[in-house]
């Protein structure tokens, strides 16, 4: 069945597993046997074969970290794709975001939308994991699942000492959202 939605939608499975595929028919979520069978979708067309219901909003996001800095942001961002050794710079002051062009090709659209929300956090936390968990904030409030979101860090940071407490800092932050 096709589904069309022009904003966040709230479903319970009727059972799991279960999965839910875009359009062109590539998996945009799939749920675990031990799931409850609740899932979130954001605006976007979808084709389910599974029962389900429409529900309620579950999710009671929690209150960000608080701003560590508020910088003004421009009204417009510039961005650019090219080789970049940092993977992706952010120019506070000029609103100019570098995105290396190679990591580009190589993430999906949620994995595109966590960097560049990850990179717009900078506006107001200096921390990396604080921008970290502001990207996830607002994954979450576009509807997209905590599984999802959290599947980013394995494919997004590396396997550095630094990165993997950086990844459990941030998982831990949006674990119970």
């Amino acid at each position: 069945m096709k589904i069309s939605l022009t904003k966040v939608g709230y479903f319970k499975a009727k059972s799991t597993p279960f999965q839910v595929l875009n359009l062109d028919g590539t998996l945009f979520y799939k749920s675990t046997e031990k799931s409850k069978g609740f899932f979130s979708l954001p605006k976007g067309e979808y084709l389910l074969d599974f029962p389900f219901k429409k529900v309620g909003n579950f999710r009671t996001l929690k209150q960000l970290p608080k701003y560590e800095r508020c910088i003004p942001r421009p009204r417009k961002f510039k961005f650019i794709l090219k080789e970049n050794p940092n993977k992706c710079s952010i120019f506070l002051e000029k609103g100019v975001i570098i995105f290396d062009k190679d990591l580009w090709e190589s993430l999906s659209n949620l994995q595109r939308k966590f960097v560049l929300l990850h990179e717009y956090g900078h506006y107001y936390y200096k921390s990396e994991v604080k921008c970290d968990i502001f990207a996830k904030h607002h994954l979450l409030k576009l509807g997209y699942n905590k599984s999802q979101i959290a599947a980013i860090d394995f494919h997004i940071l590396g396997n550095s000492e630094h990165s993997i407490s950086r990844k459990l800092e941030s998982f831990n932050a949006i674990k119970n959202y």
